[in-house]
């Protein structure tokens, strides 16, 4: 049986490589799909804004890149989360209301003990903690519903998503949060680099040049802390999906729930193994050569 398994394989094999010039483009293109997407949307932009414009803006610049580079940061840490749940062949709908909910918990937090006398850095560790434990409550509840009562995923997170909606808006009193304090603004708005365009500029590093009109207008932020934490967090999540047991888990727990005939295969084996005929002894060579040359009995 062995030895039929391996020349089929054996057989498959020139079949699997022999492929065609366009169906080894598609295949490559089904596995880059969304760098190829990206890429075509660049040159969209770059190829469409200037033609708009008449010429007056150019996509390519540094600011308008590390300017999309800070506006994707949280769509992003939430489809990192999201990718984790979907491996899992999970899904959740109220992500993006859980972060509203987070923020506004955070500035009220921030807000309450500020004016209570803290100093600002203790205020935004109190904000961080709170934002923290709003969304561990709402994840919490929505994964004994699910685990527990075994309620789909979708429509517990769906329904979860409108309630949190209306906690965040009643919170916030369906407006922005005001009266925090003057430096907050300053917390996570500087960069790596700044790079001043044209006569007396340059690239500085760390720290923020002290300068005013025209050449602050010339300064570009390149790499923004906001980007550089994500991008931080996105390799410590692609170490943790590839390298560790927890990401194996991750990728196990998805397969298996996509293979709802499992359990029955698996009873199905088992007894058959119980019902089956008890091995046969094994018959030589000599015996096999004897009983083929008689003659089959009717």
């Amino acid at each position: 049986m062995a030895r039929v398994e391996m020349k089929a394989v054996a057989e498959m094999a020139p079949a699997a490589q022999t492929l065609t010039p366009p169906k080894r483009f598609v295949l490559a293109l089904s596995r880059s799909w969304a760098w190829a997407f990206l890429a075509l949307m660049i040159v969209f932009f770059v190829v469409t804004v200037p033609i708009v414009s008449f010429g007056a803006v150019n996509f390519l610049t540094v600011r308008n890149s590390q300017n999309i580079l800070v506006a994707i940061t949280p769509i992003l840490l939430l489809g990192l989360g999201q990718t984790f749940v979907i491996i899992a062949a999970g899904i959740d709908l109220s992500v993006g209301w859980v972060m509203s909910l987070a923020s506004v918990l955070s500035a009220l937090a921030i807000r309450a003990v500020f004016n209570a006398g803290l100093p600002l850095f203790p205020s935004v560790v109190v904000g961080f903690l709170a934002a923290v434990a709003g969304a561990g409550v709402v994840g919490f509840v929505n994964g004994v519903i699910i685990a527990k009562l075994k309620v789909p995923a979708f429509i517990v997170t769906l329904g979860s998503s409108f309630i949190v909606r209306g906690v965040a808006l009643l919170m916030s009193e369906n407006t922005t949060v005001i009266g925090l304090p003057p430096g907050i603004r300053a917390y996570g708005n500087d960069a790596l680099v700044y790079f001043i365009r044209g006569e007396a500029g340059g690239l500085h590093f760390l720290a923020a040049p002290e300068v005013s009109g025209e050449l602050l207008r010339r300064m570009d932020r390149i790499l923004p802390y906001p980007v550089v934490l994500t991008a931080i967090i996105v390799a410590i999540a692609i170490f943790v999906l590839r390298k560790t047991q927890f990401g194996r888990h991750t990728y196990a727990i998805g397969g298996m729930s996509r293979q709802p005939s499992a359990p029955a295969s698996r009873s199905t084996a088992i007894s058959s193994r119980s019902t089956s005929s008890p091995p046969q002894r094994p018959v030589s060579p000599v015996s096999c050569r004897h009983s083929a040359s008689l003659p089959a009995r009717r």
